[in-house]
């Protein structure tokens, strides 16, 4: 069985986030690298905060977004913006904007020790489309 190339998701999910943080008028970097764990920062009034984005593709791994092995309990300024894409090419994608501190709450054991959010979390929900976590109090425009 062929193994499923995620680097090609990773890199549409990333720039996809990237675009959405600039329309909703949040000035947005993108760091580079193959291993990272901060993917873009972005800037609020309250200051600087550093995002993961997680891809997955319905053809591939498509009902988890691994995690990792961290706690991140106390990682007030860092959140996880999960992106799922359909199967149709031209839609758009799921969004779900995470705190790092609440996706302990949210992960569950998958792999030789490490942690993944499962797309099927009841708890997911409240995340969905929550771009306004990333600067609460602070309108778009």
């Amino acid at each position: 069985m062929k193994k499923h190339d995620t680097e090609p998701t990773m890199m549409a999910s990333e720039f996809y986030v990237l675009s959405q943080l600039w329309l909703r008028n949040m000035p947005a970097t993108l760091s580079l690298g193959r291993r990272k764990s901060i993917d873009i920062f972005v800037e609020t009034r309250r200051g600087i905060k550093t995002i993961d984005v997680k891809g997955i593709h319905m053809h591939g791994i498509g009902d988890k977004w691994p995690i990792g092995k961290k706690d991140w309990t106390g990682k007030k300024d860092h959140f996880f913006i999960l992106v799922r894409w359909g199967e149709k090419l031209g839609q758009a994608p799921e969004i779900w904007v995470v705190p790092a501190s609440k996706a302990e709450e949210l992960k569950e054991k998958w792999l030789g020790g490490a942690y993944a959010i499962y797309y099927k979390n009841e708890k997911l929900k409240e995340y969905k489309d929550r771009w306004d976590l990333l600067r609460p109090g602070e309108k778009d425009g």
